[in-house]
């Protein structure tokens, strides 16, 4: 048998100084090396098929797996017990939030969850059951909310795109506790879905909203002074109603204001084969296109007038005047895209997306936005 601690140094060492190129990988070869040797058991089979940043082939090197297995023992049973994406997380590069403890001799001092939370874990419905996942159910947990998986799952994307921490949702937090605010977010979620009426693509996306439709009421001149005005029973409908009396369809100041800015960002004009973009020409057109695509984007209108944010239109080339996806930028960063009912790109709208970004925002800071 080979001893742990001089396998992890010797893989250690060579995986510091090999230079990674293309290479074949020989299962046969490996089964013979590893054979009677700690790595027999270590599942290294359910990885050799896997690429992550350090390899150049489809079957690389799987000298980044054996130094990673050497050092943590617990990846062998992660890997059987189903936790397969939370050591991909740890071998190929990606985030892992500190949600697990490697050099952790047992289970739940690895996951950090008692025996009931790992058997709940296990027989969760959540297919990647990545170390995101188990971060935001440790998050919550500290914050005396004790939820499934499955609504950890939906909650993850508050943690990882930093949006819990951002100035919107502390503002959010000056009115409500922080266990009321997340109910209420999930309640809204769930309450779209079974509605045939409009729903919600994400958690953030709910909050998104709430953040517009308290911004719809202070231009309205409405008062949030009690619960049920900041936080209404049903978001959705109550948005809908705000963004209706905010179409200045007819505010020619607000239009020169926009017909000025044109000259700003002209530059953002780009076309991709059967695709193009560009900015908006009036509140008229915000507000067509709200009313085309089912969403709020006619409530932008004064600030898109005064440069605080850009919007931009995707049309297709063969049908030029018909709302398709609805952009919103400030300064080089595309904060959302939005189509039919708030619906998400499609690959074909992302790829276009991403090359317009590449062209037009990533070589200079847009000039028409704050």
């Amino acid at each position: 048998m080979i001893g742990c601690k001089k396998t992890a140094t010797v893989f250690s060492e060579f995986y510091r100084n090999m230079n990674y190129e293309a290479c074949f990988t020989s299962m046969e070869n490996i089964e013979q090396v590893v054979k009677e040797t700690t790595f027999q058991y270590s599942e290294w089979k359910q990885y050799i098929n896997h690429r992550g940043p350090m390899y150049k082939t489809e079957y690389g090197s799987m000298i980044p797996f054996f130094d990673l297995a050497a050092k943590y023992p617990c990846i062998e049973y992660l890997t059987k017990m189903g936790f397969k994406s939370m050591v991909e997380d740890k071998l190929y590069g990606g985030k892992t939030y500190g949600a697990i403890y490697w050099r952790g001799k047992r289970i739940d001092k690895v996951l950090r969850l008692n025996k009931q939370e790992i058997k709940g874990l296990m027989a969760s419905n959540v297919k990647e059951k990545n170390c995101a996942l188990l971060y935001s159910y440790h998050y919550f947990r500290k914050k005396g909310m004790r939820l499934s998986y499955e609504r950890a799952k939906e909650l993850e994307e508050l943690i990882y795109r930093g949006t819990i921490s951002n100035e919107t949702f502390n503002s959010l937090l000056r009115k409500i506790e922080f266990k009321k605010l997340i109910n209420y977010l999930l309640k809204q979620l769930d309450k779209r879905r079974k509605s045939k009426y409009g729903s919600y693509e994400s958690v953030r996306n709910v909050l998104i909203t709430l953040k517009d439709y308290h911004n719809d009421c202070n231009e309205l001149g409405i008062e949030l002074n009690n619960e049920w005005d900041l936080f209404p029973s049903d978001l959705y409908p109550r948005h809908e109603k705000l963004t209706k009396r905010l179409k200045i369809k007819h505010d020619k100041e607000l239009n020169e204001r926009i017909k000025q800015n044109l000259k700003l960002i002209k530059h953002l004009n780009y076309s991709l084969e059967s695709l193009f973009i560009r900015p908006a020409a009036s509140s008229e057109e915000l507000f067509a296109e709200g009313k085309a695509l089912n969403h709020c984007v006619g409530g932008y209108a004064a600030r898109y007038s005064i440069g605080d944010t850009i919007i931009l239109f995707i049309r297709r080339f063969d049908q030029p005047e018909l709302p398709f996806y609805t952009v919103e930028v400030q300064g080089n960063r595309v904060i959302q895209v939005r189509g039919d009912h708030n619906c998400s790109p499609t690959k074909e709208v992302q790829a276009f997306l991403d090359a317009f970004k590449q062209e037009k925002l990533k070589k200079k800071k847009v000039k028409g936005a704050a």
